[in-house]
Protein backbone atom coordinates (compact mmCIF):
# COMPACT_ATOMS: atom_id res chain seq x y z
CA UNK A 1 0.00 0.00 0.00
CA UNK A 2 1.55 3.31 -0.74
CA UNK A 3 2.29 5.85 1.62
CA UNK A 4 -0.39 8.04 2.53
CA UNK A 5 0.43 12.14 2.26
CA UNK A 6 0.71 14.09 5.31
CA UNK A 7 -2.63 15.70 6.30
CA UNK A 8 -2.05 18.69 6.04
CA UNK A 9 -1.66 18.07 2.35
CA UNK A 10 -4.13 19.89 -0.30
CA UNK A 11 -5.10 18.02 -3.64
CA UNK A 12 -7.44 19.66 -6.58
CA UNK A 13 -10.61 17.70 -7.03
CA UNK A 14 -11.76 20.11 -9.41
CA UNK A 15 -9.71 18.77 -12.83
CA UNK A 16 -10.52 16.17 -15.44
CA UNK A 17 -9.15 12.87 -16.04
CA UNK A 18 -6.04 14.42 -17.89
CA UNK A 19 -5.44 16.93 -14.98
CA UNK A 20 -7.11 19.91 -16.83
CA UNK A 21 -8.56 22.71 -14.60
CA UNK A 22 -12.33 22.71 -14.46
CA UNK A 23 -14.04 25.99 -15.97
CA UNK A 24 -16.75 26.56 -13.32
CA UNK A 25 -17.49 26.46 -9.93
CA UNK A 26 -17.00 23.33 -7.56
CA UNK A 27 -18.24 23.53 -4.12
CA UNK A 28 -19.68 21.23 -0.90
CA UNK A 29 -16.61 18.72 -1.12
CA UNK A 30 -16.52 16.05 1.50
CA UNK A 31 -13.51 13.31 1.92
CA UNK A 32 -14.62 9.78 3.49
CA UNK A 33 -13.55 8.71 6.83
CA UNK A 34 -10.07 7.45 5.48
CA UNK A 35 -8.98 9.93 3.00
CA UNK A 36 -9.59 7.71 0.10
CA UNK A 37 -12.34 9.33 -1.78
CA UNK A 38 -13.87 12.97 -2.53
CA UNK A 39 -17.00 14.08 -3.43
CA UNK A 40 -18.17 17.38 -4.59
CA UNK A 41 -20.87 19.29 -6.73
CA UNK A 42 -19.60 20.63 -9.54
CA UNK A 43 -21.04 22.89 -12.95
CA UNK A 44 -18.88 21.92 -15.42
CA UNK A 45 -18.74 21.71 -19.42
CA UNK A 46 -14.77 20.52 -19.85
CA UNK A 47 -15.12 17.52 -17.13
CA UNK A 48 -19.08 16.14 -19.06
CA UNK A 49 -18.50 17.05 -22.53
CA UNK A 50 -21.43 16.50 -24.59
CA UNK A 51 -23.66 17.14 -21.81
CA UNK A 52 -25.42 20.49 -20.78
CA UNK A 53 -23.87 22.48 -18.36
CA UNK A 54 -25.63 21.47 -14.81
CA UNK A 55 -25.10 20.72 -11.69
CA UNK A 56 -23.61 17.35 -11.17
CA UNK A 57 -21.86 15.33 -8.34
CA UNK A 58 -18.34 13.77 -8.48
CA UNK A 59 -16.31 11.19 -7.10
CA UNK A 60 -12.58 10.68 -6.73
CA UNK A 61 -10.31 8.19 -5.85
CA UNK A 62 -7.72 9.77 -3.89
CA UNK A 63 -5.25 6.97 -3.27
Amino acid sequence: MPALPPASSVERLGVAADGTQGDHDSLTAAVSAAGRYAVFASFPACRCRGTPRVGDVFVRHLR
